[in-house]
């Protein structure tokens, strides 16, 4: 079944007991991850264990899910089992799952897949499966975007701040969320005594518009993504090697 983002970050404060998997798709991955993460937050923030699985390991083990979602936890009876790089390689695994007893709930990742997939069809027909697509936003979107994300921290963003970030982020949400959670204790924001973010504190603790090619990486350093450390390394020119570690030395400064 086809669920929107607001639906399924809201599976971080309470997963509903009907749902096995729930998918997290689209052509803005990041926007995926970050929901993921969301939603991984607040399952541990209740207690429950994570364990993670790679989604290219289910292709030569498809029972590989269902023995992890079946598996008696370490840590306590609730879990949660995290499946990045999830695509139709995988649907084996998934039909297993579906086809097992009931167990630990799934978390995946799947990237943008692509049209026909048969993965996307059973996640959209099948109701034990919450089906999430996040598309790229437009710096149209950037105010209602970002005071979404800035609320809970207890932040206040006028629509020039919103749309300035946005910018210097490339749109990055996983980018701008962390930056987000730097600003809120810069300003010692808290939901209850919300403070504004002015166009003054970007230029004080922000990356500058001409480091926007080493925002990424840095997000994804902070945020201890190391899949997507591996895949911006990969894609970064020669000769930005420097400027990253000053850059990144100058974000774990503030």
């Amino acid at each position: 079944m086809k669920i929107d983002a607001a639906r399924a970050a809201g599976f971080g404060r309470a997963w509903p007991a009907e749902v096995r998997l729930l998918l997290l798709h689209g052509p803005d991955e990041p926007a995926s991850r970050d929901i993921a993460g969301q939603v991984a937050a607040g399952q541990g923030a209740s207690g429950t264990a994570l364990t993670e699985l790679p989604g290219a390991a289910l292709k030569d083990d498809p029972q590989a899910l269902v023995a992890a979602a079946t598996s008696l936890s370490m840590f306590g009876d609730r879990e949660l089992v995290r499946v990045d790089g999830l695509d139709d390689d995988g649907l084996e695994a998934v039909h297993a799952l579906l086809a097992g007893p009931q167990g630990h709930p799934v978390l995946a990742v799947a990237g943008n897949l692509r049209k026909g997939s048969k993965l996307l069809t059973l996640a959209e027909k099948e109701p034990a499966i919450a089906a999430c697509i996040s598309y790229e936003a437009s710096l149209r979107e950037a105010p209602r975007l970002l005071a979404e994300m800035a609320a809970p921290l207890g932040l206040r963003l006028d629509r020039e701040v919103a749309e300035s970030l946005f910018e210097t982020a490339a749109g990055d949400r996983m980018v701008m969320r962390a930056e987000l959670e730097k600003f809120a204790l810069y300003k010692n924001a808290l939901p209850e005594a919300p403070q504004r973010l002015t166009l003054e504190d970007l230029a004080a603790l922000g990356v500058s518009l001409g480091e926007a090619e080493l925002f990424a990486p840095i997000g994804a350093i902070t945020v201890g993504d190391v899949e997507a450390v591996v895949n911006q390394f990969g894609r970064m020119p020669d000769g930005v090697s420097i400027p990253l570690l000053r850059a990144l030395e100058r974000r774990f400064t503030m």
